[in-house]
């Protein structure tokens, strides 16, 4: 993998400028309407965008960047997506409530030494099952967006068989995503402050926008590799 490539592809692109302002646009909007299911839009549609990008790379695109055009169907791309990751994310965000409603419970019970186990028996079980959703989310995301078929993100033997055949990539992938997004939102951070806080409104939803793009890319040069696996071991 070139992980030095999933940062400098942006600025290589003649229009990256225009590009990257429409995606901080979006994401702006996003965030200032999360509190209420329309905020959603903006941010499938960014995740559609995401998709397309992957699938360039993926076929070796000079310029992955794509053009912002064919909005609804950066939506609909965008939002088979969202649901395939809620799907499998499933598992975690159930067992992740029992973190907390144990608690609740046990106020006043005489069980409360028991309420207190299950909260912590679920911690770690979160803890695991987070630590599996992060591993197979770039497989079910390259594998949607090169078939753009719902149905592919639950080949589960396939899946998993990607899964186990590229798993040092995917670690690669899960952890500079990972530490890339941290860094670019702290950095927004910092210059939206320096840039009188009200910077703030433009530096962070740019982070936002910057990290999505650097994972696209990592995804799809997981996804790239392990096509050439697939097709040399036929």
């Amino acid at each position: 993998m070139d992980i030095g490539r999933s940062i400098t592809f942006i600025f290589e692109d003649p229009d990256w400028l225009k590009k990257v302002a429409i995606g901080t646009g979006l994401m702006l909007l996003g965030l200032i309407f999360s509190v209420v299911l329309i905020g959603l839009v903006p941010l499938i549609i960014i995740m559609g965008y995401a998709v397309v990008l992957i699938k360039n790379v993926m076929d070796g695109v000079e310029h992955p960047l794509p053009e912002w055009e064919n909005w609804g169907d950066l939506f609909v791309r965008g939002l088979k997506l969202f649901l395939i990751q809620l799907i499998w994310a499933l598992p975690l965000i159930i067992v992740s409530m029992g973190t907390s409603l144990p608690a609740a419970l046990s106020e006043n019970s005489k069980l409360q030494g028991f309420w207190i186990a299950v909260s912590v028996f679920c911690g770690c079980l979160t803890f695991i099952l987070g630590i599996a959703y992060a591993l197979i989310e770039p497989v079910i995301t390259f594998r949607f967006a090169r078939t753009d078929e719902f149905a592919s993100a639950f080949e589960f033997g396939r899946i998993f068989r990607l899964l186990g055949d590229n798993i040092g990539n995917v670690i690669i992938a899960a952890i500079v995503s990972a530490v890339a997004g941290v860094v670019l939102l702290i950095l927004g951070g910092i210059v939206g402050t320096i840039a009188l806080v009200i910077g703030l409104i433009v530096t962070i939803p740019a982070s936002a926008m910057l990290s999505e793009l650097i994972q696209a890319h990592l995804y799809g040069q997981v996804g790239r590799e392990a096509e050439a696996k697939e097709v040399a071991s036929v």
